[in-house]
C-alpha cells in the first residue's frame, strides 16, 4: 500500500451526497441518469463571472469547457491525430503564412443560432483588439496579423510569419485549453472586459455542446443535458447518455475516499495509491487508467516550480542552481507521490515522440539530477557571502535566506510536492515556507509574475514536437511585474534569454520534422538549463478513478479512445461515448 493511504471510515455528509443527484434543478434526475464530477480546485468564490477570455478564468475548467463549450479540433494522444470536431479542416498555403479553417456545416448555438464565421471572425477580432488583456491574446496578436471571412463557413487567418504550427498551438487542445469561441450575437455589444457571460434564465453561458449550466455555487456546478445537439444531429456523435452532470467540489482525499466507496461520486481526482487501493477493497467497481495494479496517466505537465527572475537574489543564476542541488527528486517522488512517478530529467515529457531527444539532452550533460548535492549547493551560497546561523539557516548582512513557495491549497499533489521540497530546501540551509493559496489566484500570480517561487511550471505544452514547450520561455511577449503575460511567467531576462529567444522564434518558423529542429533545441535547451530557468522535478502522474457502478466505457490504457483528462476542453467527445452500467 501507498505511504498517503487515509481512507475514512466515517460516513461523511452522506445527505448532502446522496441528495445531490435528485437536487432539484428544473426537475429531479435520478442517480443513475446523473454523472458526479469530483473537481480539485479551490471553492469559486467569483462563481458568477463565466467570461472566459479573461485571464485566469478558471471556471472554464469546472464543467463549462469540457461540456459546454467545444473546440475547433482535439488532439488525440492516444491515437496520435488531430481529430475535426466543430472545424472540419485547417490547412496551410505553400508559404505556410496563411490558414484556411473550414467549419463543419450544421454546427449549432444552443438556442439555435447558426456557429459560423461571424463568430470566429468576432473572436478573433475581438482578442487581437485587447491584447494582451485577454487569455492567449498576447501570444495570438505576435503570431496573427488579421482574419479574413470567406464564406459563413469558411475563415483566412493571415499569419505574421511562417508557422507550421498554428492549428495545433492555438486551435487543437494541445495540453488543457485552446482558443474558445464566444457567440457573436450575445458578445457583439459587450466591454469583453467586464461582462460577465453568466445569466442562466438566459441561457448564459451559451455554449454549442450538449450541457447547459442550471445551477452555481462557489463548490458545485450543474448541468442539464440540452433536448438537441449539433453533433448528434449531424451523426458525428451519439447524444450523451447522462441527463445531468454535477461538477463538485470534494475538498480532501479522505471525504474524496469515502464518497468513492459510497457510489457518490463517479469520477475522481488523482488519489494516492493508498487510498486508491483502500477505495477497491471496499468498492471494486473503481477502475484506473492502468489496473492489476493501479496505474497512472502520465499528464505532459511536469510538477515542479518557476522562480520569478524579477525577485532577488533569485534573479541570479548560481541561486537558482544552489535550489537545484538541493533538490533529491528521487526522494520527492517516493515521499510525495508513493513512488509510481518518475523524475524529471528535462522540461519535456517523458512521451515515446520525445525519447531519442531526451538521450540527446542527457548526453549533452544538460539532464536534471535524480538526486540532491547538498554540499555543492551550500558551497555556492557560502560564495556568495551566506553565513550559516546557530538555527542552521544561511543569512547575509543580517537577514535569513527565505523562500516563498505558493501552491493550490486544494491540489494534494502540488501541496505534497512542496512540502518535501521545503524540508529538503531547509537542510540546504534555506527558510523556505509553504503558501497557500487557491487556484484563481495562483493562476493570477502566476500571469502577472507576483511571486516568488510557484508550483505551476511555465513548461507545459509539447507533446510531439519541443517548439511549444520552449517558447514559453521566449522574452517576445516580456511583460513588467503587474502586468499580464502569457509566456515568460518567470520574468527571464539577461543575454542567454535574448539568444534563446532568437533560436526559439528560428526554431518555430520550421516545418514539422525538419533536421534544423533538434539541433536548435539542442542550442536554446542549454542557454535554458543554464540560467535554470524552471525547475522540473517530477513526470506529472495521475492516479484518477473511474467508478463502473452507474456507467462504463470510460477511457483507459486498454480503451485508449482518448486521454483520460476529463478537466481538458473537448472531453465532450468522451462524454458521448460512457454508457450506463445498466
Amino acid at each position: 500500500m501507498g505511504t498517503h493511504g487515509i481512507l475514512s471510515t466515517t460516513i461523511l455528509g452522506a445527505a448532502l451526497a446522496l441528495g445531490m443527484a435528485t437536487a432539484t434543478v428544473g426537475q429531479e434526475v435520478p442517480r443513475d441518469e446523473t454523472l458526479i464530477i469530483d473537481h480539485a480546485q479551490s471553492p469559486q468564490n467569483a462563481f458568477e463571472n463565466w467570461n472566459y477570455l479573461l485571464p485566469g478564468a478558471v471556471l472554464r475548467a469546472v464543467g463549462l469547457h469540457q461540456f459546454v463549450m467545444e473546440p475547433l479540433f482535439i488532439l488525440n494522444l492516444e491515437q496520435g491525430e488531430i481529430e475535426p470536431w466543430i472545424g472540419e479542416s485547417m490547412t496551410p498555403n505553400e508559404t505556410l503564412d496563411r490558414w484556411t479553417l473550414k467549419i463543419r456545416d450544421g454546427v449549432k448555438w444552443q438556442d439555435g443560432e447558426a456557429f459560423d464565421a461571424e463568430d470566429v471572425v468576432f473572436t478573433i477580432e475581438t482578442m487581437l483588439a485587447n491584447a494582451p488583456a485577454l487569455r492567449d491574446s498576447g501570444s495570438l496578436a505576435l503570431a496573427l496579423d488579421h482574419v479574413e471571412k470567406i464564406d459563413n463557413l469558411t475563415v483566412d487567418f493571415v499569419l505574421k510569419r511562417p508557422n507550421p504550427r498554428f492549428q495545433l498551438d492555438f486551435f487543437s487542445v494541445r495540453v488543457w485549453g485552446a482558443v474558445m469561441f464566444v457567440p457573436e450575437h450575445i458578445y457583439r455589444d459587450k466591454d469583453p472586459l467586464t461582462f460577465t457571460n453568466y445569466d442562466i434564465p438566459a441561457g448564459l453561458p451559451l455554449g454549442t455542446g450538449p450541457y447547459k449550466l442550471v445551477k452555481a455555487t462557489a463548490s458545485e456546478f450543474t448541468y442539464d443535458r440540452v433536448d438537441s445537439w449539433w453533433a448528434a444531429d449531424v451523426g458525428l456523435a451519439e447524444m450523451p447518455a447522462p441527463k445531468r452532470i454535477i461538477y463538485m467540489l470534494v475538498g480532501t482525499e479522505q471525504a474524496r475516499g469515502d464518497l468513492a466507496v459510497r457510489d457518490d461520486i463517479d469520477v475522481a481526482w488523482n488519489m494516492s495509491l493508498g487510498t486508491f487501493e483502500a477505495v477497491q477493497a471496499r468498492n471494486p467497481n473503481w477502475i484506473s487508467w492502468q489496473n492489476d495494479p493501479p496505474g497512472p496517466w502520465l499528464d505532459p505537465c511536469h510538477r515542479g516550480f518557476d522562480l520569478n527572475f524579477a525577485v532577488p537574489p533569485w534573479d541570479d543564476p548560481e541561486m537558482r542552481l544552489a535550489l537545484d542541488k538541493g533538490i533529491d527528486r528521487t526522494e520527492v517522488n517516493t515521499f510525495a507521490f508513493d513512488g509510481i512517478g518518475e523524475v524529471s530529467k528535462t522540461i519535456f515529457p517523458a512521451y515515446p515522440t520525445f525519447k531519442g531527444l531526451i538521450e540527446k539532452i542527457e548526453a549533452a550533460g544538460l539532464a536534471f539530477p535524480a538526486t540532491a548535492d547538498p554540499e555543492g549547493a551550500k558551497a555556492i551560497l557560502e560564495a556568495k557571502g551566506y553565513v550559516l546561523n546557530g538555527s542552521g539557516i544561511y543569512e547575509k548582512d543580517g537577514a535569513e535566506l527565505t523562500l516563498v513557495i505558493e501552491a493550490r491549497d486544494q491540489t494534494l499533489d502540488d501541496i505534497r510536492l512542496s512540502e518535501v521540497l521545503i524540508e529538503q530546501f531547509r537542510r540546504i540551509g534555506i527558510n523556505a515556507r509553504l503558501q497557500r493559496v487557491n487556484n484563481a489566484t495562483l493562476q493570477t500570480h502566476h500571469f502577472t509574475g507576483e511571486y516568488e517561487a510557484i508550483v505551476r511550471s511555465s513548461s507545459c505544452g509539447s507533446v510531439n514536437e519541443p517548439w511549444y514547450t520552449l517558447n514559453q520561455f521566449s522574452n517576445v511577449e516580456a511583460a513588467p511585474v503587474g502586468e499580464t503575460a502569457d509566456t515568460n511567467m518567470p520574468r527571464w531576462t539577461g543575454p542567454n534569454s535574448d539568444r534563446f529567444t532568437q533560436i526559439v522564434t528560428e526554431l518555430g518558423s520550421l516545418p514539422l520534422g525538419d533536421p534544423r529542429v533538434e539541433e536548435l533545441t539542442l542550442e536554446a535547451y542549454e542557454l535554458w538549463f543554464n540560467d535554470r530557468v524552471s525547475i522540473p522535478v517530477v513526470q506529472a502522474v495521475f492516479l484518477l478513478g473511474f467508478n463502473e457502478t452507474y456507467w462504463t466505457n470510460w477511457p483507459t490504457a486498454e480503451n485508449n479512445y482518448m486521454q483520460p483528462a476529463y478537466w481538458w476542453h473537448g472531453w465532450v467527445k468522451a462524454l458521448a461515448q460512457i454508457q450506463p452500467a445498466k
